[in-house]
């Protein structure tokens, strides 16, 4: 965990954002939570990273073992394990069966928790007792509508997942306790629990039908579940609206970047996406990857009557303009993810004579078009000058772009999780907007 929580805190540091942390303990509850207390909540360089809830970080650890110190210091919640389907105050889900029992902290019309799983190792009986994930009749990514469904694309639409959100937007709670995100460990089970739980058995992970992690991951789940997480908690939560775009302004590309400080809005990417992996996997496989190249940083865009100015910096200089697919600007005019790469219809690139060429799909691979791009390269910096014409016919602007480096176009996109750097992540794009 201090590798992590110091990573964490570097990335703050460089105006990085970070997810907030918060420890769930059980068994030895009392001694664990207290030696989590004195070797973490302790160190105050970490002291911005725990998640606070009603005025104390949060702790999930039961009340009734906790000593005073932990009272004091924590909101302390209590696990509750989903042998026993049933509202509960103060007593927090990490899994239940749709339609979802909730918690309850004040009033117990007014739900505090909801859980919402991927996948659920409770049967699909009615009464959906505790089972195996390996026996076939547990609550597996395809299970809705009170039965497994046998289309082979259910498991792919994340049914279950979808149908548990649902249940949620109806509560209507304070908190959506997700399970899980990367529940990769398929322990099996040494010794018989019960008669339902026999040895050998696999309890939380079996297949991929029979699973609850929802990272992206290579195979047939690609990143189908991240991004169904992202769309429902966006829903969940709302999303501010587009920033307000500054004044026209033209910019002279040879002039100092100073031109650009009140240029708006800023648009930013993760920190630190480049750093080389190089580290052991399970089943004796290594991890190796040293394509991060460019970390991409800071990007605006800035425009006049005739032209869209594009700029983009990164976190360290830059590598050189002749290296392959090097710094490639994806812009989508259209806005229709039918059309283009990925709904991509444009490509800015740097050709091999270090000149920038602006090029439209034409379904199979990417056409140099007669543009004329202007591209100027700093030591972090490059800025791309496209005629507006190129981009859009009427008065106002309204598209959305991707900056990618040392991939090579077209891709299967789920190098974009793994290889070069993109901005943004994955499969997101920047919109821009001037109106």
């Amino acid at each position: 965990m201090p590798v992590i929580f110091d990573t964490w805190t570097e990335l703050r540091a460089a105006g990085d954002t970070t997810p907030q942390c918060v420890f769930m303990v059980n068994t030895k509850a009392d001694d664990t939570a207290g030696n989590i207390q004195k070797s973490f909540y302790g160190n105050k360089k970490w002291a911005d990273l725990w998640f606070h809830w009603k005025g104390k970080p949060l702790m999930i650890c039961d009340p009734a073992k906790a000593d005073d110190s932990l009272k004091q210091t924590f909101t302390l919640r209590k696990a509750h394990w989903p042998f026993v389907l049933v509202d509960t105050h103060n007593e927090w889900h990490w899994e239940a069966a749709f339609p979802q029992v909730y918690s309850y902290d004040t009033e117990i019309t007014k739900p505090e928790e909801v859980n919402v799983s991927v996948g659920q190792n409770l049967s699909v009986d009615p009464d959906a007792h505790v089972t195996l994930m390996n026996q076939g009749d547990a609550r597996g990514r395809h299970f809705h509508n009170g039965a497994l469904d046998t289309d082979p694309q259910a498991a792919l639409r994340g049914v279950n997942f979808q149908e548990q959100w649902s249940r949620a937007f109806e509560l209507d709670p304070e908190i959506v306790f997700v399970t899980g995100w990367n529940e990769w460990v398929a322990g099996r089970l040494k010794e018989q629990v019960s008669d339902s739980l026999p040895v050998g058995g696999f309890c939380d992970q079996y297949n991929m039908l029979n699973s609850r992690d929802a990272e992206m991951a290579k195979g047939p789940l690609r990143d189908n579940f991240y991004c169904q997480l992202v769309a429902n908690i966006r829903r969940f939560k709302g999303m501010t609206p587009l920033p307000a775009t500054s004044e026209p302004k033209t910019i002279n590309l040879e002039s100092p970047m100073a031109q650009w400080d009140n240029v708006t809005p800023e648009y930013r990417d993760h920190m630190l996406e480049t750093l080389p992996r190089d580290f052991d996997g399970c089943g004796g496989k290594h991890y190796t990857n040293t394509t991060g190249r460019n970390d991409i940083a800071v990007m605006k865009i800035a425009r006049d009557a005739d032209t869209v100015y594009f700029l983009a910096t990164t976190r360290t200089p830059l590598s050189p303009r002749s290296y392959p697919n090097w710094m490639q600007l994806l812009i989508d005019t259209d806005l229709d993810t039918a059309t283009g790469w990925e709904g991509f219809n444009l490509l800015v690139r740097i050709d091999t004579h270090g000149s920038a060429t602006l090029a439209n799909w034409n379904g199979k691979t990417w056409v140099n078009n007669a543009a004329s791009i202007r591209c100027v390269v700093g030591k972090s910096s490059i800025q791309f000058a496209i005629p507006r014409k190129a981009l859009c016919s009427g008065d106002n602007l309204k598209f959305e772009f991707k900056w990618v480096d040392n991939i090579a176009l077209p891709c299967d996109i789920l190098n974009f999780y793994i290889n070069g750097d993109v901005a943004p992540a994955g499969r997101f794009r920047y919109r821009y907007k001037s109106d």
